[in-house]
C-alpha cells in the first residue's frame, strides 16, 4: 500500500552507511516515520532539514509497517537557520516538540496548518513570538493537557483573570485566588489579548507551557526537563530582554 501527501520534515537518525530513518509531520497523515534509502546523499542532504516543506510518497506492505518514503522538495526554509539564535532555536524546538510528543500515524490538521502558518511567519513579522506562544498553547490542547483560560476555575468570572494553576492549568481571578496567589503562576496578559506589551510577557508565558509540556513527555515521573532545544529559546530570549 502507499499514499502521498504534503508536509515538512522533523528529523532523521543514520541506518546504516547511506539511508536513515526520517519522521515527518504529514498534512492528512500525522507524524510518520519512513526509510530514506539514498540519505546521505549530497542532494538529499540539502533537502532533509528541519522545517522543509516536503512531497512525500510512503509504501509499504502493511499500514503498520516502516515502510520507505520518497521525498522531493516544495519548500525551503534554511532562511530560518540563518536569522538569528532566537528565530533557529524556535524551529528547533517546534521540530523536537512535535517529533517527541506526538504518536505514530493520529492526524492533526489543525496543528498541521498552524504549524506551517507559525513556521512561514518566523522572522516575517516583528511580533512572530506571540505565534510561538500560541503554538504551544495549541500543542498542550492536541496532546491532551490544554490550558482553561477562558474563566476563574474558583468563581466562574471571566474578568480579572490574573492567575493560572500549576496543576489544573486553569486560569484564576485576583479575587478567586485569595490566600493561595503565591502558589499560582502569575498570567501573562499576552496569553488572554494575543498582544504583547513587553517581551518579558513572553518568557513568562513559555515558563507556563514550558511546565505543562513537562507532563507530556512523562506525566508519573516529577517533570523532567525540556528538550535542549526548547531550553535554548528561553535562554536566547532572556538574553535578549533589557537588563
Amino acid at each position: 500500500m502507499d499514499w502521498q501527501d504534503t508536509g515538512f520534515f522533523l528529523s532523521a537518525k543514520p541506518y546504516g552507511e547511506h539511508a536513515a530513518i526520517a519522521s515527518v509531520m504529514t498534512k492528512h497523515h500525522g507524524k510518520r516515520s519512513g526509510m530514506i534509502w539514498n540519505a546521505k546523499s549530497k542532494k538529499m542532504a540539502s533537502i532533509l532539514t528541519e522545517g522543509n516543506q516536503l512531497s512525500i510518497v510512503w509504501r509499504a506492505r502493511l499500514h503498520e509497517l516502516l515502510g520507505t518514503f520518497k521525498v522531493e522538495l516544495e519548500k525551503q526554509r534554511t532562511e530560518i537557520v540563518f536569522s538569528g539564535p532566537i528565530a533557529l532555536n524556535a524551529l528547533n524546538s517546534i521540530c523536537t516538540l512535535l517529533d517527541s510528543l506526538l504518536p505514530q500515524f493520529d492526524p492533526h490538521r489543525k496543528l498541521y496548518t498552524e504549524t506551517v502558518r507559525l513556521l512561514d511567519r518566523i522572522n516575517s513579522t516583528q511580533n512572530w513570538l506571540i505565534d510561538y506562544l500560541e503554538w504551544e498553547i495549541l500543542l498542550l490542547k492536541e496532546i491532551g493537557f490544554g490550558l482553561d483560560l477562558e474563566k476563574c476555575a474558583v468563581t466562574n468570572s471571566e474578568k480579572n483573570l490574573a492567575y493560572i494553576s500549576p496543576k489544573s492549568g486553569c486560569a484564576v481571578s485576583r479575587e478567586g485566588a485569595g490566600e493561595w496567589a503565591s502558589k499560582l503562576f502569575p498570567l501573562p496578559q499576552c496569553m488572554l489579548s494575543g498582544k504583547v506589551k513587553e517581551q518579558e510577557e513572553i518568557l513568562d508565558g513559555l515558563l507556563i507551557t514550558g511546565h505543562f509540556l513537562k507532563k507530556g513527555f512523562h506525566p508519573h515521573s516529577g517533570l523532567p526537563k525540556l528538550p535542549h532545544s526548547r531550553l535554548r529559546l528561553e535562554s536566547s530570549i532572556r538574553k535578549k530582554l533589557p537588563k
